[in-house]
């Protein structure tokens, strides 16, 4: 393979492997915020119950 080749091939991988890395840091990120609304939800509707 060519010099070329192998830099586009890695080229091509670490995009990929960046794509992913992103996706799953912002899988990360969505989850935090989900779970940041419950518990501020919970904590609400907790306070508002009285306890």
């Amino acid at each position: 393979m060519s010099g070329v080749g192998i830099f586009i091939v890695g080229a091509f991988v670490t995009a990929l492997v960046g794509i992913a890395m992103g996706l799953l840091v912002w899988g990360a990120i969505m989850d935090g915020r989900r779970r940041a609304a419950e518990f501020s939800g919970a904590a609400a509707a907790g306070s508002a119950k009285g306890e």
